[in-house]
Parts: structure tokens; sequence; C-alpha cells
């Protein structure tokens, strides 16, 4: 072995390590061209909670440019939406799978020829998994030394794999990241493996191999077999079975932890003229949907049996299922899988330590549910009822047992870390040079939650929608992000300044409109993988914004509704909840017209406040559009702490609370340098930027270009603890209120003193995200936040629910018994809401005069401070209660 051979291979253990899983893997291919079917198999019928690793099959390579390349028009959509699937199972893999039997040998031959060839196709794939999300790649090349590819192939595969391997590992040292993920596809038997495979070289290079221990059989036998038993069959020669392909590849030297065995989901069929063992006739007939001799689905195996009374039956001598009957003038035999089936496969599994199994294909069970009788996925589930029982697991793991999914909708009373909030504009793409933002350019880690703004609100279509033209693949590209974080949160915004509010005041006339609003949201929000909807209504009962006075109520209707429609959904389908935010005015001028602040936190999981644009030409002064204080020197209209003050005084709770910050700075025209203190005369709005180019409004990284090149001055406001800068651009004397490293580690101070949940910003695309304009490295307010977070706990916030009471009682208390809790009666002078002073879990509703008796969900304790039902920790006396 050479120096350079035993750095890279100490690289790859360094960096890769042993494979060492935490569960079986549950390997599910998802083919590309099911999306062609009928009915379609598409991404949004995968249960992602059924897989470990998803094999996206198959793409090629482009020998020319020795890069990936697509099998269908639409490969980049169908990335996304695969990917989007992370949103319900953080933990899910997914690879991309190239070659194929369609595919063969030759382009595989053409890469692998020389070691520079392998390594710029290593570069180039590197850059498409990354770029698309996803976390490895599949080789399945059929099969490296076998005609017509030369006996040297073998070696050359090799070879492959340990540049691929190397350079995924340095990659992801280099970017500090996990490394990208390598599996091979391999053949079961030694009639092709002999002469395709170095067994114990490959094991090194590889996570683990799929051992495709299926078509084992077919038309080129002269009897019918199952095409894969899992043991040999008695009373008549069979060719191969899976577990003497087991044996064989353990045999050669590879670690049965590294072996995933290969199951199918799908049949073949036979022309016979007896049953097992007698002459075979050639492939069956052309599958009705599947259209390929021979090869049958599961779910139509069971259509076949149901429509032409087909009796199936079990060979526990081969632990195989089979099917024959009669069809027009054929007679048909069909060897096919069943749950049976699959959990005597499954031991082969467990009985030999293997790392799990791979299934082909995801389309061929009966994923809709409505032809076997088992449910939906039957087989699938067998698989991982099988797998992911406690009492199972492969025996390099942790001694832990799996993780299950979630299916409560209950959220936990205490959050993990501050929130940390950033808008996504869609329209920063098209700035140009060093402006041009696109997903990207978000650093994944810096944000616990994106919003992207802003998606088109079609009020007569009840539902939302693509804004620009290519939004679809933006949302998927920022979408999957989520593979480098799983963690983050990405959320659909509709509103904005200019949507106004024609069409949200259509949809909130009426209870049904805001309920098949909801059901359509709920649609498109699952299907492209967005975590939830952040409302962004400017304004509500704003008769200047086109609202109307009723609109203040129908707010909270909306709310309330969508709130019960996620909740159902959540019930229904055993995900995790979609969130609800909404993005409210800073200040009583509009907010006093919009909200009913005390009772729409209940259907909220938390609120951005946009405690910016506070300040502007419609003032006298000059003054900083997002001040955190109020000034003493000066009159001052409004700032962040009064605002935060307005909101809890009105009973929105502290802890439900985000504070926004801005990235930009609101520019005014001054007389000249010397009249620019805080407070002067205003002569209209400020210059445009070079970046932005938008008159009044600068990025802080122009900011700092214009502090740079234009000789600007920058200065503090002690009082109001936020900087302005003042100087020339275009001619004219120009001031603006902006934002630094330093103005922000104050108000993420405030953030923590005041209780609130956390911070955002608009927008990411204004930060000095490139790190070339301020000197302080990429996002230097960003990473601000992240600073002042770091090492503290946020606040408990209240529960939030579709209903976090119970059903209203029908009976209103008529009287009460002296000495009775039971028959506790309030007094109602007002409408609103009471504490029961014999029940910490009881309350009132005061209407008309009348008190109706009401009770907080399981858990729950009733909190007369924010007229919710809370945690019992959070309410003083109920600490102990409701256990």
């Amino acid at each position: 072995m050479t120096r350079l051979e035993f750095l890279v291979g100490l690289v790859i253990f360094l960096v890769s390590g042993p494979l060492v899983a935490s569960e079986y893997i549950r390997g599910c291919y998802y083919t590309n061209w099911s999306q062609h079917k009928s009915p379609a198999f598409l991404p949004e019928n995968i249960n992602p909670g059924l897989c470990t690793h998803i094999f996206i099959a198959y793409d090629g390579i482009n020998t020319s440019s020795l890069e990936i390349k697509g099998t269908e028009a639409n490969d980049i959509e169908i990335f996304s939406r695969l990917v989007a699937l992370k949103s319900n199972d953080p933990s899910l893999k997914l690879y991309l799978s190239i070659g194929g039997w369609q595919t063969g040998s030759s382009d595989f031959s053409s890469v692998a020829s020389s070691d520079g060839k392998i390594t710029q196709f290593a570069d180039n794939v590197i850059t498409t998994l990354r770029s698309n999300g996803l976390d490895g790649l599949d080789v399945a090349w059929f099969y490296p030394g076998l005609s017509p590819s030369p006996a040297s192939d073998k070696s050359r595969f090799t070879t492959l794999l340990k540049i691929l391997k190397t350079k995924f590992a340095a990659e992801g040292t280099a970017t500090n990241r996990a490394p990208l993920g390598l599996t091979a596809t391999v053949a079961s038997s030694p009639d092709y493996a002999d002469k395709a495979y170095d067994h114990a070289s490959i094991q090194q290079y590889v996570d683990y191999i799929n051992v495709m221990t299926y078509d084992i059989s077919g038309n080129w036998i002269p009897h019918i077999l199952q095409d894969d038993s899992s043991i040999p069959n008695i009373g008549f020669n069979s060719d191969w079975t899976q577990k003497a392909a087991v044996s064989y590849w353990m045999n050669k030297g590879f670690p049965a932890n590294k072996i995933l065995l290969g199951l199918s989901t799908y049949g073949e069929k036979f022309e016979l003229t007896e049953v097992s063992g007698s002459q075979d006739l050639g492939m069956g007939g052309v599958s009705p949907v599947n259209l390929k001799a021979g090869f049958i689905p599961y779910y139509e195996v069971c259509e076949a049996i149901t429509t032409n009374s087909w009796t199936s039956k079990w060979d526990d001598d081969k632990k195989i299922q089979y099917v024959s009957g009669q069809k027009g003038k054929s007679k048909l035999w069909i060897g096919y899988n069943t749950p049976q089936s699959f959990d005597k496969k499954l031991e082969i599994v467990t009985g030999s330590n293997l790392a799990g199994v791979s299934i082909w294909s995801l389309d061929n069970d009966d994923f809709t549910g409505s032809a076997c009788g088992l449910g939906k996925y039957p087989l699938l589930n067998a698989v991982s009822q099988a797998l992911i029982s406690p009492t199972t697991s492969p025996s390099t793991s942790p001694t832990t047992s799996p993780t299950t999914a979630v299916t409560s909708k209950k959220k936990s009373p205490a959050s993990e870390e501050y929130i940390r909030g950033c808008y996504y504009t869609n329209w920063a793409q098209y700035r140009s040079g060093s402006y041009k933002f696109l997903p990207e350019d978000i650093d994944p880690t810096i944000c616990t939650h994106i919003f992207y703004a802003f998606s088109r609100l079609d009020g007569k279509g009840l539902n939302i929608g693509p804004y620009e033209a290519n939004d679809k693949e933006m949302w998927g590209r920022v979408i999957a992000l989520k593979s480098q974080n799983p963690k983050l949160k990405v959320y659909l915004v509709a509103g904005g300044w200019n949507e106004g509010s024609s069409n949200f005041g259509y949809i909130v006339e009426k209870d049904s409109r805001i309920r098949q609003f909801a059901t359509n949201m709920i649609s498109l929000l699952r299907t492209e993988g967005f975590d939830g909807f952040d409302v962004d209504w400017e304004y509500p009962g704003a008769g200047e914004r086109g609202s109307v006075a009723a609109h203040k109520q129908r707010f909270t209707s909306f709310l309330r509704i969508i709130r019960e429609e996620f909740t159902k959904e959540s019930e229904k389908t055993g995900r995790p909840s979609l969130d609800l935010i909404a993005a409210v005015s800073p200040s009583p001028y509009f907010a006093n017209r919009a909200y009913e602040h005390s009772i729409i936190h209940r259907y909220l999981d938390f609120l951005n406040v946009m405690t910016y644009d506070l300040a502007g030409t419609w003032l006298a002064t000059v003054q900083h559009h997002s001040a955190l204080k109020p000034a003493t020197t000066f009159s001052t209209d409004w700032d962040m702490k009064r605002s935060i003050k307005y909101w809890t005084d009105n009973g929105f709770p502290a802890s439900k609370i985000v504070l926004g910050l801005s990235n930009y700075g609101r520019g005014f025209k001054i007389g000249s340098g010397s009249q620019s203190a805080p407070g002067v005369k205003q002569l209209g709005v400020g210059s445009a930027g070079p970046g932005l180019q938008q008159s009044g409004f600068l990025s802080y990284s122009e900011i700092c270009t214009l502090i740079k090149s234009n000789g600007w001055v920058s200065k503090w406001m002690e009082e109001q603890k936020v900087p302005y800068v003042y100087g020339m651009l275009n001619g004219i004397w120009n001031w603006v209120g902006y934002d630094t490293p330093r103005s922000f580690t104050e108000k993420i101070e405030f953030v923590k003193s005041q209780g609130l949940a956390g911070a955002f910003v608009w927008s990411l695309d204004m930060d000095d995200f490139t790190g070339t304009a301020c000197g302080l490295g990429q996002y230097p307010l960003l990473n601000t936040i992240i600073d002042g977070f770091r090492g503290s706990t946020p606040p408990t916030k209240p529960p939030t629910s579709g209903d976090i009471f119970q059903e209203v009682t029908t009976q209103s208390v008529k009287k009460s018994t002296p000495g009775d809790p039971s028959s506790f009666v309030p007094s109602c002078d007002a409408s609103g809401f009471g504490p029961n002073p014999f029940d910490c879990t009881k309350f009132y509703q005061c209407n008309n005069g009348q008190a109706y008796s009401q009770l907080c969900v399981s858990g729950l304790a009733w909190d007369q401070s924010i007229s919710s039902c809370n945690w019992p920790s959070l309410v003083p006396g109920c600490e102990s209660c409701c256990t």
C-alpha cells in the first residue's frame, strides 16, 4: 500500500466511519416513470414514515460533460417534491440512483476508463446532489466486466467507488457537512457477480449494497419459479434463492451489516400447462397498467384475484405465495409477495444480521389501499412492523430503540430555542451583480424559520398559489435546505402591503369560504412540503387599505377556522399540525382597528410584530424607523418598546411575540451635512442605492458600501440604541436610520428581558450575505442574533390548539346552591371570561348576561391573565392540577 492510499483510506474512515444504524434500513425505490402510469404515482403518494431511505431511479450519465443526465423533463421538480417529504420525517435520506438495466454498461465504462474522468464526474455529482438537497448516490451499473463491458471494468468499478467515496469525504470535511452517502446496486448471483465485483475491496468504499434478490427467475428457465424465493424449492430444481444470495456475498468477504436484502412488490407471470414445476410456455400477458409482459404489481394481483375469482395459495416448504387461474385462453401462474411472505424474508435480515432491506418499488405496493383490503402500503407496513419493533435492531446499532413518528398534535410546553425567523423575498432573484439573491445563498443553519414571501392570494378561487413564474421551483429549492438542517421550518406567506384587503375581505365574508380556503391551502402546503402559513393582511378594519370595520372580528374567525382545519388534518393523517402565524401592525393606529388581541393568540403559534417602518416621509422630521426606545431630546412617533407594551397590555402573551428587525435603512432627504442631527426637518424621500435601486430604502450591505466609497458618516443614538448615517449620493444629502450588529445586540437583549419568543428579520437578502461589503464576514446581522441567543432559554409559551377548551355546554347555569362548588354561578355584568374558583380546569363565558360553563382540554388550566387555557405550571395556584 502506498502512502497516498493509506492517507485516502484514513480520511474515509475518519469522516465516514463504519456504518452504525440506529434502526434497520428500509430502502424504497421511487421510479421517476411511475408518474406516467394510470393511476399516476407521485411523490405526494409516499408515506415518508415507511422508509428510512428513498432511492430515486433512474438518471443516466452524460459521457461528454461527465455529469449526471436527467431522464425525465421534470426531474428537478420531482427532486424538490421528494425533498419536501423531509418536512414530515427529517431523518429521511434521499439517494439518486444512476444506471439501471436500460442504461447498461457503455456510459459507465466511458466514465470509469480513467481516474481523471472519474474525478471530474465525482465533482459534478457532488454539485448535482448538493444543489438538489439529496443525501447520496446509488450506483446501479448493470454490469461491470460483463459483455459488452470489458473484463477490466471489474477493477475500474472498484476505482470508481473509491474515488467517489474519497471526493465525498473531502467535500464533507471542507464544507463542515455530513458527507454524501454512497451505495451500489449489485447482482445477487455468481453468474454476474463473480465477473463484476471485487467483493472484499468494494466494501471499503460503500455504505452498503442493495443486493437485487428478485428477478431470480424468468422465462430463461424451463419451468416456473418464484422470482425471489427466500429458500430453495423442494421437489424440483431451483435456480437461485435469496438465502443463497446473502450467503454468497458474505462468503466473498462482504460484511453482513452492509448488505440490504432486495424485496419485490411485484410478481412474475408465466403461461403454463400445469402448476408448480411444470413447463414454462413464456412470459404471461401484458400487465394492464404497467404494460410489461410477465410483470404484475401486487395491487394488480389483488385485483385479478377479485375479478377472476382466482385462488391464492401459500407454499410453506418454499415460503412463497402464488396464484394460478384461467384468463381467456391462457392459464397463468403468478409468483408474488404478500405480508406473510415478507415476514419470512425478513427473518433472513434479522437472522443474518443484515443492515436492512431495499424494496423495488413504492408504486407497485397497494399504495391507495383500495385493491387488497389491507389498508395502504400493506407490504411496506409489514416491513416497518417487523424491523422497527423495539425487540429488533441491527447488531451494530445502539441499544436504544428507534424513534417513532410523531402522531400527536399536542405541542410541548417548552421551546428548544429562541425563534430566529427570516423572510425570503421571491423578487430578490431579479437583482443584478452581488445583490442578486437565490435560495442557495441562504445559510440553512442561520434561521429556525424561513418565511417565503409572497404567494398569490386568489380570493374568488379560495386558494393561494405561486406569484412568480418560477415560484414552485423556488419553493422546492428553499425547502431543500432542510436536507442540511432538518429542524428548519419553512412557511408560505400570503398578503403584504401590495396585496391590500380585497381578496382577504372576500374570503372572510363567510365561514364556509374560510373553511374551503383552509382545505385548499392545506393541500398546497402539504404537497409542496411547507410547515405552516403566515398571514400578512395589511390591515383588517382599515378603510384606507380597502377593508371595513367588520373585518376585525372576521379576521379572528379566519384564524380560528384555519386552526380548526389544521388540527383536523393533523388528527386524520397523524402528521404534526401545520403551524399558523400572523404578521401584524406594531402601532395602535392600525392595530386598534384590526385585531382582537386577547383572542387571536389562541389560534396562533406565534406573532410577528412588524416593528420597523415606524417612521417615514409622513412625519415632519427625520426619525429612525426601527428605534428600540423613544428619545427625550426630540419628538418621536413610535418605537419597539412601546409596540411590545401595546400588544402585551392588550392581552397578547409576550412568550408568543416575535420582534421584527430590519436588515435595511429608511432614508430622508436633508438640507446639508450640518443639518443632520436626529429630529431635523426632512425634505422628502432619500436617494436610491446601487443595489436595491429603491428611493429611500437601502440594504445594510449598500449602506456599508456607501460608508466606504462615499465617505458617509455613521453615528450612534444612545437613547434609542440605534445608529444613523448621513452623506451625499447623486448630489443629494441623505439621512438614513439603519441597524448594525451593535443595535441588533441591544434588541436581542430586549427580546430576552421582555420574555419574547424570539426575533425575525426582513429580509435575508439585505444583510451582507456575501461578506464583501461590511468587513464582518457573511451575514453579520443574522449572526449577531445567533450570538445573542446562544446559551439562553426562551420562555414557555401558552398552548395553541384548534380548541384549547372543550365544547361550550348548551345549558346556561341558572342558580347556585350555597356550599356546592359544582353549582358555582358567577356574576355576568359584562361579556367576557372568568375563572371557576373551585376548579382550575373550568371557566365560564358571559354572553348577554348569561353564564356558560366551559372546560379546558385535558392537561390544561384556565389562566385569567391571558383569558385562555394554559400550562398549569404557568398559572399561579394551579401548578399541581390537571395531572
